[in-house]
């Protein structure tokens, strides 16, 4: 009984991790052909710089001391990602 458990706890995960494996895949196939975002923003015109900031900026609170910029949540996690990744 306690094999049969195990066995499928043991299928389960190998399940998982290929799922994982192919999701993994399937986002290095995008990066590849996504333009560079840096890139595009630097080449775009104000309009379009404008518009793309307003994808990923949620308010900007501006005083005498400083200027607060606060992302979409959205993007939070993707960007907290991004920042682990690199350290």
């Amino acid at each position: 009984m306690e094999i049969t458990q195990t066995t499928n706890e043991i299928i389960e995960i190998e399940r998982i991790l290929t799922s994982t494996k192919i999701e993994l895949s399937e986002m290095e196939m995008l990066k590849k052909f996504i333009p560079v975002w840096e890139d595009v923003f630097d080449e775009a015109s104000t309009e379009k710089k404008k518009m793309m900031l307003s994808t990923l900026i949620d308010v900007v609170y501006v005083s005498k001391e400083k200027i607060s910029v606060e992302i979409k949540d959205r993007f939070k996690g993707f960007l907290g990602h991004l920042s682990s990744e690199s350290e």
